[in-house]
C-alpha cells in the first residue's frame, strides 16, 4: 500500500483496521488522565479515539513520518483539547515527559532498526508504563494482501518474496521474535495474543479491485502489459467472490495484540 492511499483512501482504512484497532484500545485500557503517545498515529483515528478516554485530564500525542498524513491527523484532532500531532520518527523522538501508555496500530513492523526504536520506546514510558501494539501474523493469515499476490503470480513470473525481518507489514510476523527483541529494548512481555477478525474492504467487488489497483501504485503497470493487468485483475475479481456479504466483501486477517512494560525502572541508561 502506497502512502498516497493512506491519505486518500482514509476512511477506508480505518473501516478496515477498526476490529484491530478497537481491540488495541480494549487492552490499553486507558484511563482519564493519562499520558499516552500513538505510534504511527496515521490520520488520526486511534489517536482521537485514546483522546475520549483520557479525557478529563489526560494528554495524547500521535505521530507519524509522513507529512501529508499527519496534516489531516492534524486536522482532525484541531478541536480535541490535549492532542499533539507531530510529524517525526518514533524510532527517535522522546515526548517532552514520559507517558503512562504507548500505544502502536501496525507500526512497530517498519522500524530500521527494531531493537533501537523499542529501546527508544521504554525510554519514552513512565516506570510502570504500558506498551500495547498491534503487528499483522503472517501474509497467508491476512487475504488482503495474499488475494492480490496471488493474483498477481498467476499472471507474471516474479520471485516470491521470502520471510524476511526487513522492515515491511510482515516483520513481526513470529511470534518469537516479538518477545526476544522486546526483551532486548528492557521490556518485560506480558503476553503476546491472537486478534482474528474479517476485515470490511470493500462496497463490492469492482470497488475491491480498483482499491488494490490504486494502491499498488505505478509499481504493477511499469512491469506488465495492459492485457496482463487485465488478466490480473479478472483473476482477483474472481478469488473475491466467496467474500461477498451483505455489507461488502469481508476478508479474513490475523494480527498479534502485544502488551509489555518496562522490565526496568532504568530503562532510559538502556539508550545507547
Amino acid at each position: 500500500m502506497n502512502d498516497r492511499t493512506w491519505v486518500t483512501e482514509r476512511d477506508r482504512y480505518d473501516r478496515m483496521l477498526s476490529p484491530f484497532s478497537d481491540a488495541l484500545l480494549r487492552a490499553a485500557d486507558l484511563q482519564p488522565g493519562e499520558r499516552v503517545l500513538d505510534v504511527g498515529c496515521g490520520t488520526g483515528s486511534t489517536t482521537l479515539q485514546a483522546a475520549q478516554a483520557v479525557s478529563p485530564n489526560g494528554s495524547m500525542i500521535g505521530i507519524d513520518t509522513n507529512p501529508d498524513i499527519t496534516a489531516i491527523a492534524a486536522q482532525r484532532a484541531r478541536h480535541a483539547e490535549a492532542v499533539t500531532i507531530v510529524t517525526g520518527d518514533a524510532a527517535t523522538y522522546q515526548p517532552p515527559q514520559p507517558v503512562d501508555v504507548i500505544i502502536a496500530r501496525f507500526a512497530t513492523m517498519l522500524f530500521t532498526n527494531p531493537v533501537e526504536a523499542h529501546r527508544n520506546l521504554a525510554a519514552a514510558l513512565r516506570p510502570g508504563g504500558r506498551f500495547v501494539a498491534v503487528v499483522w501474523q503472517a501474509p497467508a493469515r491476512n487475504l488482503w494482501h495474499q488475494l492480490p499476490m496471488q493474483a498477481v503470480h498467476a499472471h507474471l513470473q516474479l520471485d516470491r518474496p521470502q520471510a524476511s525481518e526487513a522492515p515491511g507489514p510482515f516483520a513481526l510476523a513470529d511470534p518469537t521474535r516479538i518477545n526476544a527483541l522486546l526483551r532486548d529494548a528492557g521490556f518485560a512481555v506480558a503476553r503476546i495474543d491472537p486478534i482474528e477478525a474479517r476485515s470490511w474492504l470493500a462496497r463490492d467487488v469492482d470497488d475491491a479491485v480498483d482499491f488494490f489497483n490504486d494502491a499498488s501504485g505505478d509499481d504493477l503497470h511499469k512491469i506488465a502489459p495492459p492485457t496482463t493487468i487485465d488478466a490480473i485483475r479478472d483473476t482477483l475479481r474472481a478469488s473475491l467472490r466467496p467474500y461477498r456479504t451483505d455489507t461488502g466483501i469481508e476478508l479474513p486477517s490475523a494480527a498479534w495484540l502485544i502488551e509489555a512494560t518496562i522490565k526496568r525502572r532504568d530503562a532510559r541508561k538502556t539508550l545507547p
